[in-house]
């Protein structure tokens, strides 16, 4: 492997698209540290806009959690276009589309000239550009085959396309097929898991007994079935509690860096709970950064 000096501490890549991986390299100044490759997801769309939304910071990806597990920060959709909105100058669209379990919209707006003799300008431009170009040329009626970044704003999580055609309604079918057979698939491996939790203790060999013995069972699937039974329902409803009583003993709020030093738990499932208190309204911001029971 050739190696390069950088001055810049880290600088991603990316070097090319192959069917619906996204390809990255991560440079650091003494040379190649790291490749991620980065999947989308292929999605029902009640499975993400349904799902508990985790924010990152910096360049790290924000993403959905589905319910059976599944982390989903890129991601292929498939559903009909019911509308399309365009704004009156022109510089900002929108596609929303459903594919009988709940409605996404796709965004894209129009950037502004950008400084070519910046690169990492001239390809975010360029991208925003493919962005909406690519939902000019859809209608209402059309089924389509989506894939791009999850994004949230304002409670609303959406989709940032990379990529739209049109497909058949036997396209449709074939791709539903394949999700519903990853959800049953995700579903019925936690159960044999449960099961197996009866004479096993740790996870490597509920993984070695189901590799050698459920030949049917997809790999990804054992993954995802693991990762979310390390995460029982009632570990959330415990922080949940403890959360709600330092809110409480807080007369004019607590703010959310405080609350984290607080709380005994990971921050991402910190923020989970916080994200759910603010969605139900249980809990308001008097202020940014700051938490409030009403």
């Amino acid at each position: 492997m050739n190696r390069y000096l950088f001055s810049s501490s880290v600088i991603f890549v990316t070097l090319k698209k192959f069917r619906n991986h996204l390809i990255t390299i991560t440079l650091h100044g003494t040379g190649f540290m790291a490749v991620e490759r980065q999947t989308a997801r292929k999605v029902r769309i009640r499975d993400v806009v349904n799902g508990r939304w985790v924010k990152r910071e910096g360049m790290e990806p924000s993403y959905a959690i589905t319910f059976y597990g599944e982390k989903v920060s890129r991601l292929e959709v498939v559903g009909t276009v019911v509308s399309t909105f365009v704004s009156e100058d022109g510089k900002f669209r929108t596609i929303t589309i459903d594919d009988s379990t709940e409605t996404i919209r796709l965004k894209a707006f129009k950037p502004p000239e950008a400084d070519i003799s910046d690169e990492s300008e001239a390809r975010r431009v360029e991208k925003a550009n493919r962005a909406f170009d690519i939902l000019g040329g859809i209608k209402v009626g059309d089924i389509i085959d989506v894939i791009g970044m999850l994004r949230e704003y304002n409670d609303e999580i959406y989709i940032i396309p990379e990529m739209a055609k049109r497909i058949t309604v036997a396209d449709e079918l074939l791709f539903r097929l394949e999700v519903l057979e990853k959800v049953i698939g995700v579903k019925r491996t936690g159960e044999i898991i449960s099961k197996l939790r009866e004479k096993y203790s740790d996870d490597a060999n509920i993984e070695e007994f189901i590799r050698k013995n459920c030949e049917k069972i997809k790999p990804y699937w054992l993954r995802l079935a693991l990762n979310k039974s390390e995460e029982p329902v009632d570990d959330r409803a415990e922080l949940r509690k403890q959360i709600m009583k330092i809110i409480e003993i807080s007369d004019n709020g607590i703010p959310y860096k405080e609350l984290l030093e607080k709380v005994k738990g990971q921050d991402a499932d910190i923020e989970a709970v916080i994200n759910d208190l603010l969605s139900e309204g249980v809990c308001y911001e008097p202020m940014p950064g700051v938490i409030k029971k009403i």
